[in-house]
């Protein structure tokens, strides 16, 4: 009985390892070549972490949009930083769709944002 039990489980990791071992990942054909974004929504402080990776001697511009995309805010990261994060403060903003556009003059990535903020809790209050 171990013995069967035995190789059935060496006959499952053999076929998984062989499945495996064939599956490949797509590219995403509108991700960019020279740099990588990512984000982290900040609850406690209503800040987005965006982190930038890129290769050297490129600038970025990331850009902070309405649903509109009128440009509310931007900053740049210079040639010299290849990797970084850039703080955006979004506790003024109201519920909405956004978007941040990241740059480099010629690639740009587009990055769909949707901020709600929760109804008000009222408090009732007895004297």
């Amino acid at each position: 009985m171990k013995k069967q039990v035995k190789t059935i489980a060496i006959a499952l990791l053999a076929a998984m390892t062989i499945s495996t071992g064939f599956a490949k990942e797509h590219e995403d054909p509108k991700k960019v070549k020279s740099f990588d974004v990512g984000m982290y929504f900040d609850h406690h402080n209503g800040i987005i972490k965006t982190f930038v990776e890129k290769d050297s001697n490129t600038k970025l511009r990331i850009s902070f949009q309405d649903e509109n995309g009128v440009e509310l805010g931007f900053t740049t990261v210079d040639k010299k930083t290849e990797k970084g994060m850039i703080p955006f403060n979004v506790n003024n903003l109201p519920s909405g769709s956004y978007q941040m556009e990241v740059s480099n003059g010629t690639e740009s990535t587009i990055h769909e944002l949707e901020i709600s903020r929760p109804d008000p809790v009222q408090q009732v209050t007895f004297y």
